[in-house]
């Protein structure tokens, strides 16, 4: 049974090899197909079941050391196989990860293993993988530092999600550094700058011989490297499309990922569309679900004559004058124009204290985060922290995002986030409901508005009665109002007091500030408190 179990993967491992150019296998006829990839000295074979329709080939991370990925489309199940090359069996580990969380074998000696001339040929057995990403780990006994990480990948990608497009200018300019030696010699050093100029959707930019590359900047993805940028350009009708199939993703220095394309691509005049979408399977461009797209036009600055530039400067000229007039007419109505002026200071002092406000709560949240962490550890509940910490990790980005209104479906995402790390460490129950009247793709409110009363409510009034604590947010509409409650059936406190909370400080004193620049959509607070629990009710009135 070996030695026919051999001949087949060898069949197939050169018929794979022999096409390892062709980076996708289409549809194949039914039954088990297998494929070999060598790992070092040892190699992995695997097999895919008949729903498979594509196979890659092995293709390594650059952003993870030491993993590489196998990309399948429509797969069901896998058989995992491997040919160790080692002395002993016995110093072999492996450790497989579903979806990154659940842990199928954690640092676990094969069971099923076959001594060969010169290897040992393990069988790891099937494994659904139905929409899911498995983690294959293979180390040595104490040298989990050094893993091989095989990852196969069986998700529709993703578009993603642009975060900023700037063209980049360097150049050296005055004025200069000035720098004495130590014979009171001075020595003058240029200082060089970097500018930036952002791409904007439906805008335009003028080309420049000191640009020197484009910069996209996108949040971060698993699987980037599985997706390539198209760039097309047209001028009077026709398109002229250059592709580039690998652009080089790295991590930048936000956490976030990035590549630069050379400013060649972008050298003509014309109306461009920058087109980044997955280099798997059959993709149309024509299909717009999984791409992501922005469009500019460039523009070359054109080259005046005297008589050109003296035009200008007569036009120039005129408009002066005209400004002149303007501000004749501007003075008359001063008195009237600095009330409006005063009314924009407030505002803009009312924002600042307000953005003041949120840079503390963020660390307050992250604070009261590390040492939910730190408390699960200290009870030795790692896998609870390891969970708690993905999600921890997925809520950081949202939490130190910088918008300022966020949709209610982010809303719900963000706080069903922090309620699944809570409940790890408290195991209390939870609900999120909105009615159905509510649009919450699009009914926006101020970012993390009920966060710091949910915390509240988590930390101050069931963290106690773990599996016996409840906490309910509910969504409503009133007529033209949006109503937000939580309610948690905590002992309750004073709600006529003033305590020394600093999350619950902050968040009432955000409520006044919001009322500040929102005179119209007044935000009403109310907070309900006795033995039973607590039900804290926020009100922003008209805003639907």
């Amino acid at each position: 049974m070996k030695k026919l179990m051999l001949l087949l993967f060898t069949s197939f491992y050169l018929a794979a090899n022999a096409q390892i150019e062709t980076l996708y296998k289409m549809p194949f006829a039914k039954g088990y197909q297998f494929w070999d990839y060598q790992i070092g000295k040892d190699h992995l074979t695997f097999s895919a079941d008949e729903h498979t329709q594509v196979v890659s080939s092995l293709m390594p991370d650059p952003l993870n050391e030491r993993t590489s990925v196998v990309y399948l489309e429509k797969a069901q199940n896998i058989h995992l196989m491997y040919w160790y090359y080692g002395a002993k069996i016995d110093s072999f580990r492996y450790t497989i990860l579903e979806n990154d969380l659940k842990i199928v074998a954690k640092d676990t000696l094969p069971s099923q293993s076959s001594k060969t001339k010169n290897s040992y040929y393990i069988d790891f057995g099937k494994f659904n993988i139905t929409n899911k990403k498995l983690t294959a780990v293979f180390y040595k006994l104490g040298r989990s530092d050094v893993a091989t990480n095989i990852v196969f990948y069986n998700q529709k990608p993703k578009p993603v999600e642009i975060l900023n497009a700037v063209f980049v200018e360097t150049f050296d300019n005055p004025p200069v550094e000035i720098i004495r030696n130590k014979k009171n010699e001075i020595i003058k050093k240029s200082i060089t700058y970097n500018r930036a100029q952002r791409i904007i959707n439906n805008g335009y930019v003028y080309y420049d011989d000191k640009l020197t590359e484009a910069e996209i900047q996108i949040k971060p993805l698993p699987n980037v490297f599985l997706y390539k940028i198209l760039i097309r350009r047209k001028i009077d009708g026709k398109d002229d499309i250059v592709k580039i199939d690998e652009p080089i993703w790295k991590n930048d220095w936000f956490g976030n990922i990035a590549c630069k394309l050379p400013m060649s691509n972008f050298s003509k005049a014309g109306q461009y569309e920058i087109v980044i979408y997955p280099k798997i399977g059959n993709t149309s461009l024509a299909d717009s679900h999984n791409q992501s797209r922005l469009r500019f036009e460039i523009k070359i600055q054109p080259n005046y004559s005297p008589k050109q530039v003296t035009a200008g400067i007569i036009l120039f000229s005129l408009i002066i004058g005209s400004i002149t007039g303007v501000t004749v007419v501007y003075l008359k109505n001063k008195q009237a124009k600095k009330k409006i002026a005063a009314e924009a200071k407030q505002k803009e002092i009312a924002q600042l204290q307000l953005n003041a406000v949120r840079s503390q709560l963020n660390p307050h949240f992250l604070f009261n985060a590390l040492a939910g962490i730190q408390n699960l550890m200290n009870k030795n509940e790692i896998d609870h922290a390891n969970r708690y910490l993905s999600k921890f990790a997925r809520l950081t980005r949202n939490v130190l995002d910088s918008k300022e209104l966020i949709s209610l479906s982010e809303e719900k995402t963000l706080l069903d986030d922090y309620l699944q790390m809570e409940q790890l460490r408290f195991g209390f129950q939870y609900k999120i409901n909105a009615s159905a009247d509510l649009d919450t793709e699009n009914i926006e409110i101020p970012a993390m508005l009920l966060q710091p009363f949910v915390e509240n409510a988590v930390k101050h009034g069931i963290a106690g009665k773990k599996h016996n604590g409840e906490v309910e947010i509910n969504f409503n509409r009133t007529e033209s109002d949006l109503v937000l409650t939580i309610f948690d059936n905590g002992t309750g406190f004073d709600a006529t007091k003033t305590y020394q909370g600093f999350g619950l400080a902050l968040s009432k004193n955000r409520i006044s500030l919001l009322n500040t620049l929102y005179k119209g959509e007044p935000f009403v607070l109310n907070i309900q408190s006795d033995g039973k629990g607590t039900t804290v009710t926020i009100t922003l009135s008209d805003w639907l």
